[in-house]
């Protein structure tokens, strides 16, 4: 059995789902149940922003929706439309990628191999 661990993040309890809600390898296949506008605090800037939301029926934190992550779930669900996004199932995985000349882990959609 392996030993569940708790990344150093999930202790500030963050609203969003990032990379601390997974554990190492793990996936997460969701339900859409729907796409909103919401206004955050971006620590980063340290100012206000309103950013794009996907809420879904497996728990209770949204997933920031940047672009990478948003267009490929459009080419998923085959729309561009978010209407036409609630109810379709997608898989989050975590990788590294550049963010500001240096790596990080990130939550992206897994594109589907057909």
């Amino acid at each position: 059995m392996s030993e569940l661990k708790t990344h150093w993040k999930k202790l500030r309890n963050p609203k969003y789902l990032g990379e601390w809600d997974f554990q190492p390898g793990q996936e997460l296949t969701v339900t859409f149940k729907s796409v909103v506008r919401e206004k955050t605090f971006n620590p980063n800037t340290q100012k206000e922003e309103e950013v794009t939301v996907a809420y879904f029926n497996e728990g209770k934190k949204g997933l920031i929706m940047n672009v990478t992550n948003s267009k490929l779930v459009s080419e998923i669900v085959d729309s561009p439309f978010i209407d036409d996004w609630i109810g379709h199932k997608i898989t989050l995985i975590v990788v590294k990628t550049r963010a500001k000349n240096e790596i990080v882990n990130a939550v992206r959609v897994k594109k589907n191999v057909k």
